[in-house]
């Protein structure tokens, strides 16, 4: 089994290869996720078998992921045999930004969401091609994942308010 891990902006993309499953009775792969927060691998999802052609392959989207994540696909066959792929690691280089702002509560007030305007800039002053994946509870995540390692300069918009920090990317 041939696996691999491509970081995308919705989340990771998986895909593996298999060869000989023409000869195979019938099995499943079981996709299987370590983070840095787990002590072992956790089940994420199953697929069954396909096809039973001489070579096969296979996608899976892992969208519930955040930071870093080793995955592996773990084959079980018809008889009960398991066997394992390789261990594929991937991390996702998010930068979180605090974001902090005042809000008064009253009866006759209405709740108005303010998204901010994140931009990040290299040190030459050329921005950086990034996307704000999620703006919650006063913390905001940007996918970093497709620009290089580097210190960078994050201007931050809320309104009339603006802010401005150093961060460096580690790839």
């Amino acid at each position: 089994i041939e696996l691999s891990a491509v970081c995308l902006p919705e989340g990771n993309k998986l895909e593996w290869v298999t060869t000989a499953e023409n000869s195979s009775r019938g099995f499943t792969y079981e996709i299987e996720r370590k983070s840095s927060l787990d002590a072992d691998f956790q089940l994420i999802d199953v697929v069954s078998s396909t096809t039973r052609m001489p070579v096969a392959s296979y996608k899976y989207f892992d969208n519930q992921v955040s930071g870093a994540a080793t995955y592996r696909l773990k084959l079980v066959d018809e008889d009960g045999g398991i066997t394992f792929s390789p261990e594929v690691y991937i991390e996702r280089q998010v930068i979180t930004l605090p974001v902090s702002l005042c809000q008064q509560q009253s009866a006759n007030s209405t709740a108005i969401v303010l998204q901010p305007e994140i931009k990040l800039y290299t040190q030459s002053g050329k921005e950086a091609d990034v996307r704000v994946v999620v703006c919650h509870d006063n913390r905001c995540e940007v996918d970093v994942a497709q620009i290089p390692a580097g210190v960078y300069v994050v201007k931050i918009k809320i309104g009339k308010r603006r802010y401005t920090q150093h961060v460096t990317i580690k790839k």
